[in-house]
């Protein structure tokens, strides 16, 4: 074998070898892109999870603050029915609550 031949076998050699390494550390680096993917995509889902509860909690107050005010409602108007009492002939509390 000349020298040129040996070179080329080893040049060949080489280039097979390092195509190997490339697709071996390129499957490497896909599988690390698909698992982040799918650490992601399980973020998502826990952030959408994470969103109904907090609808969830948001809807549970609003309604809390609805009995609130309507409690409140009816207190001023308890308040201004004794505010605006007043005594009929035979000494009797009359109260007077305005619709």
């Amino acid at each position: 074998m000349s020298p040129a031949v040996i070179i080329s076998v080893i040049a060949g050699v080489s280039l097979g070898v390092t195509v190997v390494v490339l697709l071996i550390r390129g499957s490497y680096l896909l599988g690390k892109l698909v698992n982040r993917v799918e650490n992601q995509d399980a973020k998502i889902d826990n952030l959408g999870t994470r969103i109904d509860r907090v609808t969830t909690a948001v809807n549970e107050l609003r309604a809390d603050i609805q009995q609130t005010n309507e409690a409140i409602h009816q207190t001023n108007r308890i308040l201004v029915g004794l505010a605006n009492h007043t005594h009929d002939a035979d000494g009797r509390t009359v109260f007077t609550v305005p619709q």
